[in-house]
């Protein structure tokens, strides 16, 4: 063989035989970069199986933490067994209404009479509407002490006169019986479509038909009608109905033991009307008045643009309808004009539907509940004040929700858990304290 023979087969056989030592350095580097993607594939799915494994902790956690909410919720609010197969008995729909009619008291000759404003609806009686009923919660342990005297709660549902039912307040209601207090559970006209009608008086009125219905209702069925007692729940504008009736002296048909004020109001006066300056900025010092004041001062409360809801709440008050133009004349940048007639109209009215001009030396006992974000938290300021100067502040309390704005009270302020808890505790607390027991 030739030499080019001889060069031909050593290329061949360097090209198909590679050196061993070479090759066993090729599959080295190849196991370790294999072994490198394979350590960088188990940490990737590691972290993927450990993140998803906490996530799904997280997951069950809020979940476990909202059905301990919840099922907090159902217990308090008694919807875990049905209240009248177990503890008593409830009627529903109850018309509050003696033959269709509510009677109109301010009208002249009435309980209540108001000689320097107009009568109301015309000084006629008002008719029925399917709205005036309400539900009674008798426990059966009542019914062993007929005799003996019995505390009745009274829940007025909120909703700015304007919507809301009893069912707002049904869960209270049933609580409460489940705990030995006949309760009930009123609902009234909203009534801002009823101007001329007066509404605001009206409702009170209705709330009086239905303090008497309760009453001759348990009297019927053999409970000792001197022997019964009477709290009053509002919120919102179920609270200043509860307090207007309650500090008004008129026609008091039970003994009022004790008041359970839900982010209630006080005045429809605008000038005591604010809201935080920025979000969750909150006044957090609320036992004496002076830090209210201060708060306003500092700016850290201000006022309101007023335009719609001084209309809302004049056409409500007074029963005449305002216009638009009206108003504009009233609210001038921003500023009442305390000189418009419009307005000495609203506090000609107020002086016998606002609570705060109603309250004179009354201290009846009251739970408050008021959120930090609620411009309404001055109400519970001027309430607290007047309690102090008439040497009764023990005889005032409150549950403060320090970030709760006005809307988180209704439908049974659900979405703060510690203060529902409190404020149950506390109306159990008052209810002990403040009912006779015998």
């Amino acid at each position: 063989m030739d030499d080019s023979g001889k060069s031909s087969n050593y290329f061949e056989s360097n090209l198909f035989n590679e050196n061993p030592k070479h090759k066993k350095i090729k599959i080295t580097i190849a196991i370790f970069i294999i072994a490198i993607i394979l350590l960088i594939a188990a940490t990737i799915v590691s972290a993927i199986l450990y993140f998803t494994k906490e996530t799904k902790k997280e997951i069950q956690k809020e979940n476990d933490k909202k059905q301990s909410q919840e099922e907090y919720l159902l217990e308090i609010n008694g919807f875990k067994e049905k209240w009248y197969d177990i503890f008593g008995n409830r009627t529903i729909n109850i018309s509050y209404a003696e033959n269709n009619i509510i009677p109109n008291t301010y009208k002249k000759g009435g309980p209540n009479y108001i000689p320097d404003i107009e009568e109301p609806n015309g000084g006629k009686d008002y008719t029925k509407y399917d709205t005036n009923v309400y539900d009674l919660y008798i426990p059966y342990s009542s019914l062993y002490r007929k005799d003996k005297h019995n505390g009745i709660m009274l829940f007025v549902h909120g909703g700015g006169f304007e919507n809301n039912t009893k069912e707002e307040t049904e869960a209270f209601a049933e609580r409460f019986a489940k705990l030995g207090y006949i309760t009930a559970n009123i609902e009234y006209t909203n009534s801002l479509d009823k101007y001329k009608q007066r509404g605001f008086f009206r409702i009170l009125d209705e709330m009086t038909a239905c303090i008497k219905s309760i009453k001759n209702e348990l009297k019927s069925q053999g409970f000792n009608e001197s022997k019964l007692e009477l709290s009053l729940y509002g919120i919102s504008a179920g609270g200043q109905l509860i307090l207007t009736y309650a500090f008004s002296d008129k026609n008091k048909l039970l003994p009022i033991k004790y008041l359970v004020n839900c982010v209630g109001v006080i005045t429809l006066d605008p000038f005591y009307w604010y809201q935080t300056a920025k979000p969750n900025v909150t006044l957090d010092h609320i036992n004496n008045y002076t830090d209210i004041e201060e708060a306003i001062k500092n700016k850290i409360y201000v006022q309101i643009d007023w335009g719609w809801f001084v209309l809302y709440m004049l056409n409500l008050m007074t029963g005449k309808k305002y216009t638009e133009k009206e108003m504009g004349e009233l609210v001038v940048n921003n500023v009442i004009q305390t000189e418009h007639r419009i307005y000495k109209d609203l506090m000609k009215i107020g002086k016998y539907g606002f609570p705060k001009e109603l309250i004179g030396n009354s201290t009846i006992p009251m739970l408050c509940l008021y959120g930090g974000n609620d411009g309404l938290v001055i109400n519970y300021g001027f309430l607290n004040k007047h309690y102090i100067e008439n040497g009764e502040e023990k005889n005032i309390d409150i549950v403060y929700m320090k970030y709760a704005d006005h809307s988180r009270f209704h439908n049974g302020i659900e979405r703060d858990i510690i203060a529902m808890k409190e404020m149950h505790k506390k109306m159990i607390d008052y209810a002990k304290k403040y009912f006779t027991h015998d």
